[in-house]
């Protein structure tokens, strides 16, 4: 990879975004210099890059710093454009491209919010790569679910009380998304939606499931003590009390008596039936 001349890389960035309104011609330009700064090199070594599948250009985070902040008044002031090169962009082949779509997308007016949690929705629904749909939930919908909380939060319904896996799962990991954004208020809505899936904590969303009682834990632990004695005092499945039986070292000791009585009444339920 070609070391980095700042003056050279602000030069081709500037040319690149003076082509943001010739849809073609911007995606054409920007895959040329994102070849150009590839990294062929990279090797991930004994450690899973992020669980990754797509292939990768490990251009240096110089190049998408810099392209973010200069396609920025771009987006604001062509949002239809910028809807055509999202879809470009999540068409192509490697990682870096998509992940440029959810910055794009972040950067978008909200002149219309149901309009775009219907294409986030269609977006996730279609995407297989988990370490981007996070990306999405987390950073291409900040601005949307600051926007229209109470959208987001009608999604996130829908998702998590869909009979579908796919959909629960993606449900989970924008509820985690959402939980870990402090600036989204909403967290007795989060734990009402969460209510169903923690009384039965299906095996296959059992992962994320631990997941978001983490994430509730470290956003609230105060709160989600108390709503953990909600769950445990409605009888809920067996895989959820060993669930909360996990992470009960992670709540400060205060929280801890109230909840192991409850475990340990559970239990006994448990074995009696």
């Amino acid at each position: 990879m070609p070391a980095i001349e700042l003056q050279r890389l602000n030069a081709e960035i500037n040319q690149l975004t003076s082509q943001f309104d010739q849809v073609d011609s911007f995606y054409a330009s920007l895959v040329n210099l994102m070849e150009k700064y590839a990294n062929g090199a990279f090797r991930p070594g004994k450690i899973n890059y992020r669980n990754i599948q797509q292939p990768c250009y490990h251009t240096p985070p110089i190049l998408s710093q810099k392209l973010i902040q200069a396609i920025k008044p771009k987006c604001q002031a062509y949002p239809a454009k910028s809807m055509e090169i999202i879809q470009l962009l999540r068409q192509g082949k490697y990682l870096e491209l998509h992940s440029l779509a959810v910055h794009i997308l972040a950067l978008l007016p909200m002149d219309d919010p149901q309009k775009l949690m219907q294409y986030v929705s269609e977006w996730a629904m279609a995407e297989k790569e988990t370490s981007l749909l996070d990306d999405l939930f987390a950073t291409g919908c900040a601005e949307l679910r600051a926007t229209a909380p109470q959208i987001w939060l009608m999604e996130l319904e829908t998702w998590l009380g869909s009979g579908e896996t796919p959909a629960r799962l993606i449900g989970l990991r924008a509820m985690i998304a959402s939980v870990k954004d402090t600036q989204f208020a909403y967290l007795p809505n989060l734990y009402k939606l969460a209510t169903g899936l923690f009384m039965t904590t299906p095996q296959e969303c059992s992962t994320l499931l631990e997941e978001l009682l983490e994430t509730f834990i470290k956003r609230s632990p105060a709160e989600t003590s108390f709503f953990l004695r909600q769950i445990l005092l409605r009888d809920p499945s067996p895989h959820t009390a060993r669930l909360v039986r996990k992470k009960l070292g992670s709540l400060p000791v205060e929280y801890q008596p109230v909840l192991r009585s409850l475990l340990f009444d559970a239990g006994r339920q448990s074995d009696i039936r």
